[in-house]
């Protein structure tokens, strides 16, 4: 092998971006602090009986801050259990011939389920007590006898749920996406 075949299989090697692994294991925890706080802040403000009822406000809380407390401690959770599972599977993906920039991309691309799932949750729940109030009533502990606190009671906690159930559809969506991107972007090259 000469000097010049050296070089140019030196020239042809990708640029690893092992450095980047630490970026891509903080910013779905980031994400997840943020998001949690932020949607259980909307919660309370929606609905702070359900909060007062269903989690027990401690006296020295109000309802609001207790609950984007208790939402920024979730998202935690689940951001760090996000990040463990998604990390290395953006690393088998892409063997690290990619940074931050892209993974990034995919991980707030796949944010909007989470924030689809908690809306469609939370409207699901309020439609199952209008159409079925007596049922509702008799299945979930606390709702309020007053219609349009009750409507709000029942958005705060379908939504709650699907801000859970769509952390999980989020992570599949995100490593799905990420191979697709992945394999488009190297097809195109």
């Amino acid at each position: 092998m000469n000097e010049d075949e050296i070089l140019d299989d030196f020239r042809t090697k990708k640029k690893k971006y092992y450095f980047h692994i630490l970026a891509i294991l903080s910013f779905p925890i980031l994400i997840g602090v943020i998001l949690g706080g932020i949607l259980n802040f909307i919660n309370a403000c929606i609905s702070p009986i359900y909060f007062d009822t269903i989690v027990g406000t401690p006296p020295y809380f109000t309802p609001i801050s207790f609950a984007s407390l208790l939402g920024i401690s979730d998202g935690l959770a689940y951001g760090i259990f996000y990040a463990v599972i998604y990390t290395p599977a953006f690393y088998y993906i892409t063997k690290m011939d990619t940074g931050f920039l892209f993974a990034a991309k995919q991980i707030l691309n796949s944010m909007k389920i989470i924030i689809l799932t908690w809306l469609a949750f939370g409207i699901g729940a309020s439609i199952l007590l209008l159409i079925f109030p007596d049922l509702y009533r008799s299945i979930i502990i606390g709702v309020p006898p007053n219609n349009f606190a009750a409507i709000k009671y029942a958005f705060t906690g379908g939504a709650i749920w699907g801000s859970i159930i769509g952390s999980l559809f989020a992570l599949i969506h995100a490593i799905y996406h990420t191979r697709k991107s992945w394999r488009n972007e190297n097809q195109s090259e």
